[in-house]
């Protein structure tokens, strides 16, 4: 389990990451200024961007909406961001650098905890439900390819 769930002061971001554009959207508002595309691919020319303190608030709340801005779900409560028992998917995945990412560096002192979806994985029997049909694949069937269904 160690690793699994890791405190951080940073977050990864592929540059074409939906959560990339949202967090620029916030950070030009907490600036006071329009998001353009110019405003976008200037941010994007660093590689690393340390966050103000102002633009911490901002960027907790795309990350508590990111499900309810993806899937119309409810949004998310904040300890996902701090409760060690917790922890936000969404950031953990994302903890890799590489030359398509951005880094945003949150203020000093500032920490979220990221999760790894691993945690969550459970063994069973999982029903999806495609169109009028009904098909569900039991996990103990290691037999069968992973694209038969019973």
């Amino acid at each position: 389990m160690s690793g699994q769930i890791k405190e951080i002061n940073e977050i990864i971001l592929h540059k074409k990451d939906g959560l990339v554009e949202e967090f620029l959207k916030e950070l030009a508002e907490v600036a006071g200024i329009e998001s353009t595309e110019d405003f976008k691919q200037e941010i994007l020319k660093d590689s690393k961007i340390a966050l103000p303190d102002e633009a911490y608030e901002a960027i907790k709340k795309v990350l508590l909406a990111v499900d309810e801005t993806a899937v119309k779900l409810t949004p998310y409560d904040e300890g996902i961001l701090s409760d060690i028992n917790r922890g936000h998917w969404d950031i953990y995945r994302r903890s890799d650098e590489s030359d398509s990412s951005i880094t945003f560096q949150l203020p000093e002192g500032k920490v979220f905890q990221a999760r790894s979806p691993l945690l969550d994985i459970r063994s069973g029997t999982v029903r999806l439900t495609l169109g009028q049909k009904a098909r569900w694949r039991d996990s103990s069937m290691k037999n069968l390819p992973n694209n038969s269904f019973v």
